[in-house]
């Protein structure tokens, strides 16, 4: 995302909180008796549409792109408020190779009372279901289907797999990114009918960080390098019963 908002014309949001707003306003709705007793339903439709309009009234940027992983997860939120002809930007990496990232930044932010408001959000998870805080708890916790690999994963294999949606996904895949960016990011422009643009991949910056510490226990989760160059990661970092199981 930050290398797209070098471009004026582009803002590529951080980790946005629209289909959780969307969908909890739609449950609000649906639960609400008044409303059940009296139902309005184009209003109530033209509503929760609106509140994608109102978030980002005001951005100087022509093209808005909202960056969520569940969004693949809640495709009918796109195409029933936003638009009926959705783009979904993809960007995937190995399995082995997100945990192995997942349990380095873990080990890079063990917890410290005092000066942290809570516990990495995984840790958060096991602790909280009586699980044994281990690396392989971890990844099956991530990967499971209530996990963020896992969830994100589901939703993306079932808008592949329906031949009607197929064509709405773009992946950028991980090495393709690292090792040919601009061949990679003109595909992307290409994929949503824009015109290219020029991109200094040596002066990458996120202008719009996000407070991973105090809200995921994980400071730099989110982190972007100044420059794009491959980086390699020991996969030996997660466990050999994990790295199996993600062969498959």
């Amino acid at each position: 995302s930050s290398i797209l908002n070098q471009n004026p014309e582009l803002f590529v949001t951080p980790s946005s909180a629209m289909p959780g707003v969307m969908l909890a306003t739609i449950q609000a709705y649906q639960s609400n008796e008044l409303f059940a007793a009296y139902p309005r339903n184009e209003p109530a439709q033209i509503s929760v549409r609106r509140l994608f309009e109102a978030y980002y009234e005001g951005e100087s940027a022509s093209i808005i792109i909202d960056k969520n992983r569940s969004w693949t997860n809640n495709l009918s939120l796109i195409t029933t408020y936003i638009s009926t002809q959705p783009k979904i930007i993809c960007p995937v990496r190995n399995f082995d190779e997100i945990l192995a990232s997942f349990l380095s930044l873990i080990k890079n932010n063990p917890f410290r009372e005092g000066q942290q408001t809570r516990i990495n959000f995984v840790d958060q998870y096991l602790v909280g279901n009586n699980i044994p805080i281990t690396d392989e708890n971890r990844c099956l916790h991530l990967i499971n289907s209530d996990g963020i690999v896992g969830a994100s994963y589901n939703g993306l294999k079932e808008v592949y797999e329906n031949e009607d949606t197929r064509n709405c996904l773009h992946f950028v895949e991980y090495e393709d990114l690292m090792r040919k960016p601009e061949k990679t990011v003109d595909a992307v422009y290409d994929f949503l009918g824009l015109p290219r643009y020029k991109h200094d991949y040596e002066n990458i910056i996120n202008m719009h960080q996000e407070d991973d510490l105090n809200h995921y226990g994980l400071a730099d989760m989110h982190m972007v390098r100044p420059s794009i160059s491959p980086r390699s990661i020991s996969l030996d970092i997660v466990p050999e019963k994990v790295r199996e199981a993600v062969k498959n």
